[in-house]
C-alpha cells in the first residue's frame, strides 16, 4: 500500500535524516513525496486523502510550549497536532522525529503524537526518546542497509494496519540484531559504532501507537 513521504528538510540534522527519507523511498516508493522545508500543508493534505498513510521525518520541538514538527530545531513550527490532525486526518501517520510520544522512555498522553491522534489522526506511532539522524552517514553500507531494512520492516507493517507496539519491535528485531548492527572489531571505531545500532535499538523499544 501506497503512502504520502514527508521530509521536513532544513538544517543539518534534518538533512542527515532526509538521507534516511530516501532509503525509505528505495524499500517501498510513496505515492507523492515532499523534500522541503515547510510544505504546503493543502498539497499534503491532498495527497494524504488518496492513501490515509504518512512517514513524516524531522525534528520535533516546542514553541510557546506546543510540541510540534519542523525542519529546523528551532526554527518556526511545520505542524503542530492540531495541525496534524487535519492535514492528516482518518490517516495512520509515524514520525521518525524525537520524543513524539513522550521523553526518556515514557510515554505522555500529552506528546504530540497522542495530541495528534486526538485531533483527528487515525492512529499516530513514533518514539518516546531521541533518535538518531546520522546512523546512514556512520556506518558501512551493508550495516546500513540491515538497519534500514529492520526500521522500514517496523514502519511498513504499522503503515499497513499494525497497531499493536510489540508487534511491531518485533517486526524490527526479526530483521536481525540491532545490537551487533555495525560493530567492527578495530577498538578505536568500536565505541562510536556501537553506540549507533544502541541509539536505533533504544528507539525500536521506546516505541508506541496511539490508536
Amino acid at each position: 500500500m501506497s503512502y504520502v513521504l514527508v521530509s521536513l528538510v532544513g538544517d543539518d540534522v534534518t538533512q542527515e535524516a532526509d538521507a534516511f527519507a530516501r532509503l525509505l523511498r528505495e524499500r517501498r516508493a510513496p505515492s507523492r513525496a515532499f523534500h522541503e522545508a515547510s510544505p504546503s500543508h493543502e498539497s499534503v493534505s491532498s495527497a494524504n486523502e488518496a492513501v490515509r498513510r504518512a512517514v513524516i521525518i524531522g525534528h520535533n520541538g516546542r514553541l510557546n510550549g506546543t510540541p510540534s514538527l519542523r525542519s529546523y530545531a528551532t526554527g518556526a513550527a511545520w505542524a503542530d497536532s492540531e495541525r496534524l490532525g487535519t492535514t492528516f486526518k482518518d490517516a495512520r501517520v509515524y514520525a521518525y522525529a524525537c520524543e513524539t510520544m513522550g521523553a526518556g522512555g515514557v510515554p505522555d498522553v500529552e506528546a504530540l503524537g497522542n495530541l495528534a491522534h486526538r485531533a483527528g489522526v487515525k492512529a499516530f506511532a513514533g518514539h518516546a526518546v531521541f533518535v538518531d539522524a546520522g546512523w546512514q552517514q556512520s556506518l558501512a553500507a551493508a550495516h546500513r542497509d540491515r538497519v534500514t531494512q529492520a526500521l522500514s520492516e517496523m514502519i511498513f507493517a504499522f503503515l499497513d494496519g499494525e497497531d499493536d507496539a510489540g508487534r511491531l519491535k518485533l517486526r524490527a528485531r526479526g530483521s536481525f540484531n540491532l545490537f551487533t548492527a555495525g560493530i567492527p572489531l578495530d577498538v578505536q571505531a568500536g565505541l562510536e559504532a556501537f553506540q549507533l545500532p544502541i541509539a536505533i535499538d533504544l528507539a525500536v523499544e521506546h516505541l508506541f501507537v496511539a490508536a
